[in-house]
């Protein structure tokens, strides 16, 4: 498969930033959650990626946002030339509709001004962060309740970096912890809507098994 580093592709010094497009982004970030939906271990997710578990872990977790090495992972797992992945991840992008992005580059104008004129003050993997999926406002915040936003997650990002390794696995091992929890608690609930569901919908649900409800 063609690299992104080939010579021969096209916008090569581009290539070698560490955040992907957005929509490379989310394309990755969709296929990721596909393949948990499946079953799958995210040991193995790293193995198909080329890339070490604490990485996935810490995509899923919002700690990093989605580097080259990743994307190009996704493309060599999926089989797909990376001329063409960017193309589908575009495609894909697209369909979401304008009123349906979340990137920051659409929502949040505010913040895109901040990291034009402060970047530098932040560690390149806040910067990273915040041009992905790390924040969740419903709209766009002043400039500077974006600063106070991104020096709250600077910080983060660099208490991280500082915590040695046994620290820093308790940490992923919490979050996995909450992510578990939190599913639980989602699987629950969707039990209790079906539990909850008209007769009629619970006897058609039972047609499959032979099972009366």
């Amino acid at each position: 498969m063609t690299s992104p580093n080939d010579p021969r592709m096209p916008h090569t010094p581009r290539m070698s930033q560490r955040a992907v497009p957005p929509a490379v982004f989310w394309y990755v970030i969709d296929r990721m959650k596909a393949w948990e939906e499946e079953g799958i271990l995210r040991s193995r997710m790293a193995e198909r990626l080329g890339v070490n578990p604490a990485t996935v872990t810490d995509i899923f977790a919002k700690l990093r946002g989605v580097g080259y090495k990743t994307a190009t992972g996704m493309a060599e797992a999926l089989g797909m030339e990376w001329s063409d992945f960017q193309k589908q991840a575009e495609a894909e992008y697209a369909a979401r509709g304008k009123g349906t992005h979340t990137d920051p580059l659409v929502r949040y104008p505010n913040l895109i001004k901040v990291l034009e004129l402060f970047a530098y003050l932040y560690d390149p993997d806040t910067v990273a962060l915040a041009k992905g999926e790390a924040f969740k406002s419903d709209s766009d915040l002043l400039p500077d309740e974006w600063q106070k936003e991104l020096e709250a997650l600077d910080a983060r990002v660099r208490r991280q970096k500082r915590m040695g390794p046994e620290l820093l696995e308790a940490e992923r091992k919490k979050q996995r912890r909450e992510n578990d929890e939190l599913l639980r608690k989602e699987a629950i609930a969707r039990a209790k809507r079906q539990a909850e569901g008209t007769p009629e919908t619970r006897e058609d649900e039972g047609k499959g098994t032979g099972k009366k409800r």
